[in-house]
């Protein structure tokens, strides 16, 4: 069976925490940070919707500019439904990744293949992404710098780290670390400039990647 990781907040799969837009290289602190909010990037899942076989889910689910609990549930039974109809066996949704699961054949392109058809049918990762995306930084701030200032806050960092030395340590870890598959080998977490062991701080950025929100308390924040 095969792990594969969905959430924004794990930084290997989610392209808007690996964007060149990090703060400057002075460290801020979270009352600075100005969040977007999250209109754009629902407006543009809404664009993207259109034509699709999920376009009536996803202008349902939408049209508050939020995904419930609920909401993620129905889609994650839908696409339940929809794999093992087709003869795929263990396959789970967990917080931050999904077991795809596995055909009686042992065929595991074909089970991967069996998901990626449903997901093409329901929209699951996408909607999923932005329900994590929302969940672990609510007003939508710079994602690097948010990481940062939790790193900071559990003090496995020097008080001067910053949004920028993190994304710039992630990103020469994982170019110098690119296997011939295009995968990158090891922990990239297990890389930053720790004060720690790295064991440590590995532990404390992976909290900050998917759970900054209890850390930082954002949801009284601004």
């Amino acid at each position: 069976m095969k792990h594969t990781h969905i959430l924004g907040s794990f930084l290997l799969v989610t392209p808007l925490l690996l964007c060149s837009c990090a703060g400057g290289e002075k460290p801020v602190g979270l009352d600075d940070l100005v969040g977007k909010g999250w209109h754009a990037d629902i407006e543009q899942l809404r664009a993207e919707s259109r034509g699709t076989p999920y376009e009536d889910i996803y202008t349902q689910i939408l049209e508050d500019e939020k995904v419930s609990d609920e909401e993620l549930s129905e889609i994650r039974a839908r696409h339940l439904r929809c794999v093992e109809d087709q003869g795929v066996k263990g396959f789970q949704f967990h917080d931050n990744d999904l077991v795809i699961g596995y055909l009686e054949n042992g065929d595991a392109d074909a089970a991967e293949n069996i998901h990626k058809q449903c997901d093409k049918m329901l929209g699951t990762e996408s909607l999923w992404s932005l329900y994590g995306n929302m969940a672990t930084n609510p007003q939508n701030v710079d994602q690097n710098e948010l990481i940062a200032i939790c790193l900071r806050e559990l003090k496995v960092v020097e008080p001067t780290y910053t949004g920028k030395q993190f994304i710039d340590e992630m990103e020469h870890y994982m170019n110098t670390h690119e296997n011939s598959e295009g995968n990158v080998d090891g922990d990239p977490k297990l890389s930053l400039s720790y004060t720690v062991d790295p064991e440590t701080g590995a532990d404390a950025a992976h909290r900050c990647i998917v759970e900054p929100q209890k850390i930082l308390d954002l949801s009284s924040n601004k």
